[in-house]
């Protein structure tokens, strides 16, 4: 923005600054305080009101956790990442919607790094921010730095392992525990008011399961036929019986890293409230996730 206009003499003082006449500005320089100096000819003119510079972001300490279960310990590549920290730009919670079917690497001020490759961004609050981790990227590291950039600030480096699977299903209200974010077979939410009887196929919800079998563009959405499925197996038991998994792959319309699974409840599993154990590749989600059996 022009702070004035070049003109014989000077003009403007006391006033705005985009009001003010400069004869010739020669030398700026910025206090601590966020005033702004300039050498104006042969007078040093003040200008305030600028503000102080925002601090730098800082990402929490086990910061970097799975969307649903906000279990940390890694991250796994294509997985949708919660950062939990400070100072990320944001008054309110803010959730953005994708622009030509893929949700942008950078957002006004905000950008968040895996190493040198920036992350999808899909919501971000005061304290917290929602991406998708690249995938092609990360699957060639054994460990990555994380870091949040405000404006041309950069939080320190948070150093977090690079895992091939770290399961976590998507639980109704956010909480990571709980009733499941579960759809019964005729498209209902899965609650203890509408439970899914037992031979039914019901759909989970979930992310971290690694590989697919192929790459969309980087933060897109699954909009078309055939859908990328889990490379690796994806094992799941209700009430712990196992259960048949007739589909494990990306979630149709919503943005590839949402792992949808469609699971048989077993005949033998107990009606109630069931728990729902999940593993993928040999590993095993930890989260206490239930569904509702008639």
């Amino acid at each position: 923005a022009q702070l004035g206009l070049y003109a014989a003499g000077y003009s403007g003082d006391g006033g705005p600054a985009q009001d003010a006449g400069f004869a010739g500005i020669e030398t700026i320089a910025l206090s601590p305080a966020g005033d702004l100096y300039v050498l104006d000819g042969d007078r040093v003119r003040l200008i305030t009101g600028l503000g102080k510079p925002a601090p730098a972001p800082v990402i929490s300490s086990g910061g970097v956790v799975n969307a649903f279960s906000y279990s940390g310990g890694g991250v796994v590549p294509g997985e949708l990442v919660t950062i939990f920290g400070s100072g990320f730009g944001a008054a309110s919670v803010e959730e953005y919607q994708p622009v030509n079917n893929s949700f942008p690497p950078v957002l006004g001020r905000l950008k968040v790094l895996f190493g040198t490759q920036a992350a999808a961004i899909t919501a971000v609050g005061p304290g917290q921010i929602n991406v998708v981790a690249p995938q092609s990227f990360l699957s060639s590291q054994t460990t990555i730095p994380v870091r949040v950039q405000v404006d041309a600030t950069l939080s320190a480096a948070v150093q977090v392992p690079v895992v091939g699977a770290a399961p976590g299903l998507a639980t109704v209200g956010a909480t990571g525990t709980g009733q499941g974010a579960i759809l019964n077979e005729d498209g209902s939410p899965n609650s203890a008011s509408h439970p899914a009887p037992r031979g039914s196929v019901i759909s989970l919800f979930g992310t971290g399961e690694g590989l697919d079998s192929q790459q969309l563009p980087f933060g897109g959405l699954v909009i078309s036929t055939p859908y990328p499925f889990a490379e690796q197996t994806v094992d799941v038991t209700i009430g712990g019986q196992p259960a048949e998994v007739p589909y494990a792959g990306s979630a149709p319309s919503l943005v590839q890293g949402v792992l949808q699974i469609n699971v048989r409840i077993p005949d033998a599993a107990s009606t109630g409230s069931a728990p729902v154990g999940l593993t993928i590749g040999g590993v095993e989600s930890t989260q206490t996730v239930t569904v509702a059996v008639q």
